[in-house]
């Protein structure tokens, strides 16, 4: 399955996308020797792999208890929210004049179609793919690689927290829409100011809405 080039960067992708998919579940241990066995490498790669997954955070290696995938804790998606605001609040101030008049037309365009679709499956199905549109836009056209870099790693914890921890938040539609908009109508009028402080208020909102949720089901004893 892996080939000798970067193997253990294969490895740490293989793993990572495993526990994003949420394959391997929280808690869940890892045996490296088996895991090596299994794809007949040597035990080294998997061992470094698992190293860089600690150090990202997706796992927790310990000398005498062995390799276990993280929890996702409150306090983790707190700290996620709190880096995912001041990098994509950069993004936006950054990326306000760079997007192309007609890509934010068509983003703010997309949000606005849907806000004109009836309730049902069509416009569920649609809400799912334009709901990070906006977000993307503005990273893609904010300039600085490093910062794309930074926002592709923590998207990877983003994903994994919405495959886990808050899988069953359902984010109401009539809130998020206009929250979008209004990002998307500061960018079409190059109002940078306007469009950062759109997005603090959209991640900020989202991040206690989390919060909200996580604490009612620790009041319940975990009940979803």
């Amino acid at each position: 399955m892996f080939n000798q080039q970067s193997l253990a960067e294969q490895v740490q992708q293989f793993l990572r996308d495993q526990i994003i998919s949420g394959e391997i579940e929280p808690g869940e241990r890892i045996d490296p020797k088996a895991l090596a066995k299994d794809h007949a490498i040597s035990p080294m790669p998997v061992r470094d792999a698992m190293r860089m997954l600690d150090q990202e955070g997706f796992l927790e290696v310990s000398p005498r208890r062995g390799v276990f995938v993280a929890q996702m804790t409150r306090i983790d998606l707190k700290e996620i929210f709190e880096l995912r605001i001041a990098l994509e609040c950069m993004a936006v101030r950054l990326s306000v004049t760079r997007i192309p008049e007609a890509e934010a037309a068509s983003t703010l365009a997309a949000y606005c179609e849907l806000g004109r679709l009836p309730n049902g499956d069509e416009r569920n199905a649609r809400l799912s793919e334009v709901d990070n549109l906006v977000h993307s836009v503005c990273i893609k056209h904010c300039g600085n690689s490093r910062l794309i870099r930074q926002m592709h790693n923590l998207q990877d914890m983003i994903r994994w927290a919405q495959s886990t921890t808050i899988q069953y938040l359902k984010e109401p539609f009539e809130t998020t829409l206009p929250e979008h908009i209004r990002i998307c109508e500061a960018l079409v009028q190059r109002n940078g100011p306007e469009a950062e402080a759109a997005m603090e208020s959209h991640l900020s909102t989202t991040s206690q809405r989390i919060q909200d949720h996580l604490i009612r089901l620790e009041q319940k004893g975990g009940e979803q």
